[in-house]
């Protein structure tokens, strides 16, 4: 870190990083002779160690679809019927607006199984 702003101190670090690190100063640090505009390492180091800087990892999205219900009135029953044949008869009480694909079925289904 210390190479690091000795580099952009000296004007021989990209120009983008400059600008960065330079984004990165808060106003309410030293002041005086020594300031040239980029951040204290101990300020990289407070950065760097920041758990919610760092990119999380995708999560599906875990939520029931409104016709999820009516689906496993009919998918989990105690003869075991097919995906296919619970949606068919789900078919029967959905409304074209709110009939999900089969595709859609499968998907969530996948979702919830892991």
């Amino acid at each position: 870190m210390k190479t690091l702003l000795t580099t952009a101190a000296a004007g021989r670090a990209e120009p983008s990083l400059i600008a960065t690190l330079r984004r990165t100063r808060d106003a309410r640090g030293r002041k005086g002779a020594d300031d040239n505009g980029l951040p204290s390492i101990r300020s990289l180091k407070r950065w760097l160690s920041a758990p919610d800087l760092t990119p999380l990892m995708p999560q599906p999205d875990m939520s029931v679809p409104a016709w999820a219900k009516v689906f496993l009135a009919c998918y989990q029953k105690p003869q075991k019927p097919s995906v296919e044949a619970a949606y068919r008869e789900a078919c029967a009480t959905w409304t074209a607006d709110e009939r999900p694909s089969i595709h859609q079925v499968w998907r969530w289904l996948g979702k919830v199984a892991r």
